[in-house]
């Protein structure tokens, strides 16, 4: 069960010794929470209004810096923005890298890379017939077969937000390589020059 709910999202970036990650500050009529899901790795820091998909509503504890908080967080499947604005917010305190907390629950140690892409691939593209890809060409591995066709063509990618979330900053730093770009309105990876050959 989700509900919908209207509001604000601040997106504050961190670097953290795993690379950069994404928290937020959601404001809504019925109060504020902590955002800290791999989809926020996605934005630049800003202000982004619009509608939010919350699945989950909890309260939440860490210790970090020898500090104790408590926050109430919200777990978003999905955005609709219907405006976003990317500016410097004032800095926070340093705070854990989410991708710590989700290695504790997340996938078995035995659940090999591939196997975590083969989750990244959209529904509608598992219908696409796989490529010849050399399996030790690194972005093959990366994305998996049939998303690295769509990659290698230069078609607009949206990255799905429920795999390991190692595996999802991976992904979108390798298509910022490629010349992907990010379209916070409908979070779309897109290239300006989808005819030019990345690979």
């Amino acid at each position: 069960m989700s509900i919908k709910l209207e509001g604000t999202l601040v997106v504050r970036h961190i670097n953290g010794s795993r690379g950069g990650f994404s928290v937020g500050d959601l404001s809504t009529a019925i109060g504020k929470f902590k955002v800290k899901d791999a989809i926020l790795d996605q934005y630049e820091e800003g202000e982004y209004r619009g509608a939010f998909l919350v699945t989950q509503i909890f309260p939440s504890t860490y210790v970090w810096n020898g500090r104790v908080t408590t926050e109430i967080r919200v777990n978003v499947s999905d955005i609709f923005l219907d405006e976003g604005e990317e500016k410097a917010v004032p800095a926070v305190q340093s705070e854990p890298d989410p991708v710590n907390e989700e290695q504790q629950v997340a996938h078995p140690a035995e659940q090999s890379l591939a196997e975590q892409t083969q989750a990244a691939i959209p529904e509608e593209v598992e219908q696409v017939a796989a490529p010849a890809a050399d399996p030790d060409d690194p972005d093959a591995v990366l994305f998996g077969p049939e998303f690295y066709l769509i990659v290698a063509a230069g078609e607009p990618v949206k990255l799905d937000p429920t795999i390991d979330r190692g595996l999802f900053r991976n992904q979108r730093d390798r298509l910022k390589e490629l010349g992907y770009q990010f379209q916070k309105m409908n979070q779309t990876w897109e290239k300006s020059h989808p005819q030019l050959d990345a690979f």
